[in-house]
């Protein structure tokens, strides 16, 4: 998990792919927020259509490219936080 948290930190450019609404595969730019008990947190307005998808179908992939061509790709069942301490403390980073 260090690693994968390190990878995530230090490469900034991150993608997030979904199965939209309309079955087609859609992928955006997204970025890593905190790792917290082995759980990987990322953001997103429950107003949005990527919010929707992920509500839809929770199953999702996310990519980041680093130095020299390297790679890292993870896959998972996306689930929605209601804990207040982890929107506090993406509040922060994104204040940063």
């Amino acid at each position: 998990m260090k690693e994968v948290k390190e990878f995530l930190s230090k490469n900034p450019v991150q993608y997030l792919a979904t199965q939209g609404i309309d079955g087609k595969s859609k992928v955006r730019p997204f970025q890593f927020m905190l790792e917290k008990d082995d759980k990987f947190y990322f953001c997103t307005s429950n107003q949005k259509e990527v919010f929707k998808e992920i509500t839809n179908n929770p199953h999702v992939e996310f990519c980041s490219m680093g130095e020299n061509f390297s790679w890292m790709r993870l896959s998972g069942k996306a689930v929605f936080s209601k804990d207040i301490d982890i929107k506090k403390k993406i509040q922060d980073f994104k204040q940063q």
